[in-house]
């Protein structure tokens, strides 16, 4: 019973540990913004293929600072759903 408890427990605080669909598609559009802002302050205008490639840019920087983070957390070890 104890056992039956703990999961349930687990699982109501994953629940609330993670975002809406709805907030996750709010984060994404102010990280689009914020990078059109950014390729827009370099003189770049939407249409131009040197504007497409910086928004290509930024997003790639992001990805790969967001996979270093994560690996950081992990301490070098797979994340837990990798392991068999």
């Amino acid at each position: 019973m104890h056992r039956v408890a703990l999961i349930l427990a687990a699982c109501l605080l994953a629940a609330c540990a993670t975002q809406s669909p709805e907030d996750d598609a709010a984060a994404r559009a102010a990280l689009f913004a914020a990078d059109e802002a950014k390729c827009k302050s370099y003189g770049l205008q939407p249409g131009n293929p040197a504007y497409d490639q910086c928004l290509t840019k930024l997003a790639d920087q992001r990805s790969r600072q967001e996979s270093a983070d994560r690996a950081a957390r992990l301490g070098g070890r797979p994340p837990p759903w990798a392991t068999f």
